[in-house]
């Protein structure tokens, strides 16, 4: 304990006297706390317009509260019989749920790993009809999504996960390359070896020292982080503590790699232009290289084929003869099956007379709702094969994770925070998850010609997401990896000292 003791003094009064070091410590302040300004910014962004929505929901839903509680309102809101011509759109509860939306709300933690947010959108909207085409224009899943500058892809966020994976290493490689080589250039060497203390247990002290230091600093800014979030709401203490425990791995992968480097004994110069090889290696060469070999090898359908193929459809599945339609309707929901068939909506039927016949009305509610769950079907059918392709093309990826430290670490950092593509396809599947329970409310309405009440109406379920789960193994994975290759480093350079 007491050759730690001198040693860690010893290590402090060096980089106090550093003035380099000093600056340098000064500078990765700075651009952290930039950093963590900038996802404020980006994810407070996010928190407003999602509050916005939100607002427009509950507005919307207690308007159409009041309409059943008041008294001029008769009780058969479902067919507009009530005077009202808001109420004369032939699908009386799309008023309702026009504004409902499925959000993917950020957590405490997302502004520091911003991750996919800012590619996909963080919310969809809702309905009965097709999550896919609301009768307005075709709106695709998020991966077909909005077309991106490809110089924002490119670069990236400047948030604090960028700070940790990028600039911490530099910061590991300066306060490391010459641990042992600067000894040997100053003469002291030879004195290092007279003393009762190993040289590797001297070595590995100073490793310990700038570990701690580092580690301190990941905790100091990650608490900092977490404090001025632009989310307000408690986050798991274990969520929080796997944020901390997975940046320490990363931090000991770069010391392990130091310390491999530096026990090879050369000189300070070239100790640290291999280190920043390294640097080079690991966070720009290997995963461009992984980059490129799974971008052309597993290819990702068209979307503006995709797009031409739903327009063609969103018009030929109207002109159906409901003899072809109704079979598959009544097949999922054998329960308002009609025997002998009876079609919905025929050539003798005019759009003119909705909202002033209620037999009329109903018929249409029954067509515009087989409409959308046969385009429904037919569009997920389709996504299933896209989503095949993304699937395909991520267990690609993982198949280099070993060799892509950096990448893992980034990825691991983004499910913590809610913000990477894991956590994209989960809301992607609870909206679509919710979309069917949705569409099965209204259904058991129109198709079972029962009219809305209050109690109906009250009935539609709220969207729900966790977004402060963490996928457990995938956190451990992630951690283990960081500590296998950290421990095969350590032992390669434990060797040769």
């Amino acid at each position: 304990m007491k050759n730690i003791n001198t040693i860690f003094r010893f290590e402090w009064q060096q980089l106090v006297r550093a003035t380099l070091m000093r600056w340098l410590l000064l500078l990765l302040t700075a651009c952290s706390c930039y950093a963590i300004y900038y996802g404020n910014q980006s994810i407070a962004m996010q928190v407003k317009n999602i509050a916005f929505l939100e607002h427009l929901s509950d507005s919307t839903k207690q308007v159409f509260h009041n309409y059943f509680t008041n008294k001029q309102v008769a009780d058969s809101m479902r067919f507009g019989w009530a005077d009202m011509n808001s109420l004369y759109d032939g699908f009386t509860t799309e008023n309702y749920l026009e504004n409902n939306v499925a959000v993917n709300k950020p957590n405490r933690l997302s502004h520091l790993s911003i991750g996919q947010r800012d590619i996909y959108p963080v919310y969809r909207k809702v309905t009965a009809r097709s999550l896919y085409y609301d009768g307005n224009g075709i709106s695709l899943d998020d991966k077909y999504a909005e077309t991106n500058n490809p110089h924002k892809l490119l670069a990236g966020n400047f948030d604090l996960s960028f700070v940790f994976l990028y600039l911490f290493p530099l910061l590991i490689i300066a306060l490391c390359y010459n641990i042992l080589s600067e000894e040997k250039e100053q003469g002291t060497f030879p004195i290092l070896n007279t003393q009762p203390v190993t040289l590797i247990k001297i070595v590995a002290y100073k490793f310990l020292f700038k570990f701690l230091l580092v580690v301190a600093l990941v905790a100091i800014y990650s608490l900092l982080g977490y404090i001025f979030s632009p989310v307000k709401q408690p986050y798991p203490l274990l969520s929080f503590l796997s944020w901390l425990i997975i940046l320490s791995s990363y931090m000991l992968f770069w010391f392990a790699i130091a310390f491999l480097i530096v026990s090879l004994k050369y000189n300070s110069s070239v100790s640290a232009l291999s280190l920043v090889g390294c640097w080079m290696l690991f966070l720009i060469i290997i995963p461009s290289l992984i980059n490129n070999y799974v971008a052309a090898n597993y290819k990702i359908s068209s979307r503006t084929k995709f797009v031409r193929e739903v327009g063609k459809q969103i018009g030929s599945i109207w002109e159906m003869n409901d003899s072809i339609t109704l079979p598959v309707y009544y097949n999922a929901f054998p329960q308002f099956a009609v025997n002998p068939l009876k079609p919905l909506w025929t050539d003798k039927d005019s759009y003119d007379s909705l909202s002033k016949n209620e037999d009329i009305d109903t018929r249409y509610n029954k067509k515009l709702l087989l409409y959308h769950f046969i385009l429904d079907q037919n569009i997920k059918a389709q996504l299933a094969v896209y989503n095949q392709q993304i699937t395909d093309k991520l267990i690609a990826a993982e198949k280099f994770a070993w060799l892509n430290p950096a990448v893992t670490t980034q990825e691991a950092l983004n499910d913590i925070s809610a913000s990477g593509y894991r956590q994209n396809q989960q809301f992607r599947n609870a909206t679509a998850a919710y979309q069917d329970t949705v569409f099965n409310t209204t259904n058991r309405f129109i198709f079972g010609d029962k009219k809305l009440t209050l109690d109906d109406y009250k009935s539609y379920p709220p969207f729900r997401i966790d977004n402060t789960s963490i996928n457990t193994k995938e956190v451990i994975s992630a951690i283990a990896l960081l500590l296998v290759l950290s421990l095969v480093f350590i032992g390669l350079g434990s060797n040769n000292i």
